[in-house]
């Protein structure tokens, strides 16, 4: 955990907002979700997120769960300090076909290279 708050520190502040959120995101889906397990989430998959002050709103987010991608909309505050998560909310959405991740760069699992 440490060494991933020393790299966040290294991000420029919209950065840190948006990887914040994907972290905070990731685990509560896990524990709100429990039928899944989330390993990424994208804000800007199906849409462009909404950065407004310390909040950011992705209405077209998704997240992969065991090599498959599911919509979901997200809503998170962080701190003035950008080193916590004030507020999240989250809902589910539908199953995103295969036959579109190409088109919005959303893989099965992470490559190496």
């Amino acid at each position: 955990m440490a060494k991933m708050k020393r790299t966040l520190e290294s991000f420029a502040p919209s950065e840190r907002l948006v990887q914040l959120c994907n972290i905070e995101g990731l685990e509560q889906i896990r524990r709100g979700a429990p039928d899944y397990d989330p390993d990424t989430l994208v804000t800007y998959a199906m849409s462009d997120p909404l950065v407004a002050g310390l909040t950011l709103t992705a209405p077209g987010a998704a997240f992969r769960s065991r090599r498959k991608w599911y919509g979901v909309a997200v809503r998170c505050t962080v701190a003035a300090d950008l080193e916590s998560v004030t507020g999240f909310e989250f809902r589910l959405g539908k199953p995103i076909p295969q036959s579109e991740w190409e088109a919005h760069n959303l893989n099965a699992e992470d490559s190496d290279e």
